[in-house]
């Protein structure tokens, strides 16, 4: 009896040995695989450590850690969907871990289910009612989510926690104005000025929004205030400066900006603002003391802002306009050093440098263009003009040629394109084509200025097309009396027609300019009108300014008219 009792202890002794033994066996594997997986995962082989984290969970369903970092790679994988299953598990395993929870809500957010993942931080805001970061994540997933009113409730709520702050204030501001509540907008920003009652940068705040929603009262009110604290405050005079803009003259307003423009404390974004509604005035009416009282500006930035494109660009324009062409493309040039992706500079130049007949330096910067804007019609345009005008006819068609396709959705530009190649054929003698061409042009307007003007040129180059092109020059000045093509084009009708005295007064109107196309045909149409020394002066200076004229030599040379 006694040695069956010992025997079946020993058994039962063995047996409890070897489950010991089966469990340990599975402990040790369960790590070996953990550790692998952690491995795999270190090394950035996520595909293999995806698969090891997948057989573990098989093997022990239970293992939170494995459900987690399977998690973690499914989010790097950008695969989401998979991912919150493992995340769920894992928060379902251990509830009270954070990290858990929060990936959770990252996945939420990844497939846009922004109100379950406000629902996440909301619940660890029960949890862990201290942690303020939590309440933002609930709230900024709210916002995600459209729900602005529940935002400003979990804002408010954790204000009466934490006290007012400045992020606070700043993320109700943001909300009541997206809501277009602008009245409790600025009562939040009204509240933080009010808060610190001598920090100057929360009432510029306020004012610049006061500014923003149009209400110049509480605006000039709040920078009033400003000025009190500090009366050199350079934003503040510069908002101030001039009193009611409607109740003076443009000029005299722009002179009272000059000393805040001179002070770096206010940006450069809101000097722009003050002068660029004047400039588009300046520009469309000429007024010479806007334009000289915007020019010191503009200067001004240029000295405190020499990285900055745009008062250059601005400097530009309005040297333009004052007739100061070869100063315009400098500042232009300038402008294009620092930013060349502004297309409105480049047109700047091209016209400048077509205007002064440089058509070399045309085709260079137009070929320099080309390498920022490959597909912009526009610049084939000067490009082509300038071949032409250079007699590399076969130059001007291969631009032509290319640029027409990219300009089918570009009336204008295709219809300037058509009128180049009727003048490419012109000079090839063939009027046929160079008809075929102008009548397709015509067809996209049949007014347009350019279009008549290089029609008129090609007739006037005819033995018998003095007639109609007088005829068509006049319907294109009339069309665009300030286009000096169409000036220049009724200019070469009436010495064609031999009406000299019109001619002489058409192009000296030009000849503000030294565009050596201007002076060639000024000196032919002395010549003819008996002045031949002051032809050969004409003639000459043209020859300096560079013109490729296959005549031109030989009429300086000889002094003679060769036509």
């Amino acid at each position: 009896m006694r040695s069956s009792i010992l025997a079946a202890l020993l058994c039962a002794v063995v047996t409890l040995g070897a489950q010991n033994e089966t469990v340990a066996n599975k402990e040790v594997t369960r790590e070996a695989l953990i550790i692998e997986a952690g491995k795999e995962k270190m090394l950035g082989r996520l595909d293999k450590a995806k698969e090891l984290y997948k057989q573990l969970l098989k093997e022990y369903p239970n293992n939170e850690l494995a459900a987690y970092e399977l998690a973690r790679i499914l989010m790097v994988q950008n695969q989401p969907e998979e991912a919150i299953i493992w995340a769920n598990k894992a928060a379902a395993l251990n509830p009270s871990n954070v990290w858990y929870a929060i990936l959770k809500a990252d996945a939420m957010q990844a497939m846009g289910q922004y109100k379950d993942a406000a629902g996440v931080y909301e619940q660890l805001t029960r949890q862990f009612p201290t942690q303020s970061n939590y309440f933002y994540k609930w709230a900024f997933y709210l916002v995600k989510a459209n729900e602005l009113n529940p935002a400003l409730r979990v804002y408010d709520d954790l204000e009466r926690r934490i006290g007012m702050n400045e992020t606070l204030v700043r993320l109700k501001h943001g909300l009541y104005h997206a809501q277009g509540d602008d009245k409790k907008a600025a009562r939040e920003l009204q509240r933080l000025a009010d808060a610190h009652p001598n920090n100057i940068d929360y009432k510029h705040n306020l004012a610049e929004f006061y500014t923003e929603i149009g209400d110049k009262e509480q605006a000039r009110a709040t920078y009033r205030k400003i000025l009190a604290l500090d009366t050199n405050d350079a934003k503040a005079n510069l908002a101030l400066a001039g009193g009611d803009v409607n109740k003076q003259n443009d000029a005299q307003y722009l002179s009272s900006l000059r000393q805040s423009f001179e002070s770096r404390d206010v940006s450069i974004e809101v000097k722009l603002g003050k002068i660029e509604p004047l400039l588009n005035k300046y520009l469309s009416s000429g007024d010479p003391g806007l334009g000289k009282e915007l020019l010191q500006l503009s200067e001004i930035l240029e000295q405190l802002y020499p990285k900055e494109a745009k008062p250059f660009a601005i400097s530009s324009s309005i040297l333009n306009k004052q007739g100061k062409k070869s100063e315009a493309l400098e500042k232009a040039r300038l402008a294009l050093k620092i930013d060349d992706t502004d297309f409105a500079q480049w047109e700047t130049l091209f016209l400048g440098l077509e205007t002064l007949g440089d058509m070399p330096a045309l085709l260079k910067a137009c070929e320099n263009a080309l390498d920022v804007f490959p597909n912009k019609p526009e610049i084939y345009v000067y490009a082509a003009t300038a071949e032409l005008a250079m007699h590399n006819l076969s130059n001007a068609q291969d631009l032509i040629n290319q640029a027409l396709p990219i300009a089918a959705k570009f009336p204008v530009v295709r219809q300037h394109l058509l009128s180049l190649l009727a003048m490419v054929q012109t000079q090839q003698n063939n009027p046929s084509g160079a008809d075929q061409n102008f009548a397709e042009a015509l067809k996209l307007n049949a007014n347009s200025a350019t279009t008549l003007a290089w029609q008129s040129l090609s007739f006037s180059s005819r033995p018998t097309g003095a007639a109609q092109s007088l005829q068509l020059a006049q319907k294109a000045l009339q069309t665009e009396p300030q286009s000096r093509l169409a000036i220049y084009a009724l200019a070469r009708a009436q010495f064609r027609n031999s009406n000299l005295a019109e001619a002489k007064n058409k192009i000296e109107s030009l000849l503000p300019s030294a565009n050596p196309l201007y002076l060639e045909q000024y000196g032919d149409v002395l010549f003819k009108s008996g002045d031949t020394a002051g032809a050969v002066q004409q003639w000459g200076l043209a020859v300096t300014k560079g013109s490729v004229s296959s005549s031109l030599k030989k009429k300086f040379n000889e002094k003679q008219l060769h036509e």
